[in-house]
């Protein structure tokens, strides 16, 4: 390596300076290393999960929604009303929060709706139980079924697991908190 000082011309060997820089530069790139793999073995190991997720497109001009239909009957008002409330209050706060999810409420002893028609005449005995009958349905596939009291109480807990509702959905987060 040549170098200019006062007019002068000096020549240095800068090799042993490259070799140690080079040297320096393997050390770190080990420890670099040794770090990654200690925060990698120090990191919470990551769960089985059961969820089997859906990816969406997103994006401008792009819109997803989530159709649900709640499939209910029974012969007892009380039981009715107070479930119709709670969905209705569900309905307000995903309009207003949550508006790619659509839900509406088909009462089986009184539907004219196609193959949602068909099914509730095969349940109709549920249906017309004192204690209610209610199947949650995405499109044309359930989700849930069961008696009108235990979805009731799933309902009641809507402020307890709407906060995943972005994540998983509707349809998931209530699947999930009635089998919990």
């Amino acid at each position: 390596m040549f170098c200019l000082s006062n007019d002068t011309v000096k020549t240095l060997d800068l090799s042993p300076l490259i070799e140690k820089i080079s040297t320096n530069l393997e050390l770190l790139k080990e420890n670099l290393k040794d770090c990654g793999q200690q925060i990698a073995e120090q990191a919470p190991k990551p769960r089985l999960c059961t969820r089997i997720l859906a990816v969406k497109a997103t994006g401008p001009g792009v819109y997803v929604s989530e159709d649900y239909t709640f499939l209910y009957g029974s012969t007892n008002n009380g039981w009715k009303n107070q479930f119709l409330g709670h969905v209705t209050n569900i309905i307000r706060d995903l309009a207003k929060n949550h508006p790619k999810i659509s839900i509406r409420k088909l009462d089986a002893l009184k539907s004219n709706n196609g193959k949602l028609k068909v099914r509730a005449k095969e349940l109709q005995a549920r249906f017309k139980s004192d204690r209610g009958y209610v199947e949650l349905y995405k499109d044309s596939r359930i989700i849930v079924g069961d008696y009108g009291t235990t979805i009731v109480k799933v309902l009641e807990k809507f402020d307890d697991w709407k906060g995943s509702l972005n994540q998983f959905g509707f349809g998931d987060c209530f699947k999930d908190y009635y089998h919990n």
